[in-house]
């Protein structure tokens, strides 16, 4: 498995966890795409540090 491939694993894992309730970057993303504020999502996604 290369590092990009484990690092877009990491991601989904995270998103999926952070979506039903186990803190993460999940609830963030979630809130961001509700409220229709793409350029937060994608900043959420490519700088998860930031939070």
């Amino acid at each position: 498995m290369t590092a990009t491939s484990l690092f877009s694993v990491e991601k989904a894992v995270s998103v999926t966890l952070g979506l039903v309730g186990a803190g993460g970057i999940g609830v963030e993303l979630s809130t961001a795409m509700r409220l229709f504020r793409y350029d937060q999502a994608a900043a959420i996604i490519l700088n998860p540090s930031s939070l």
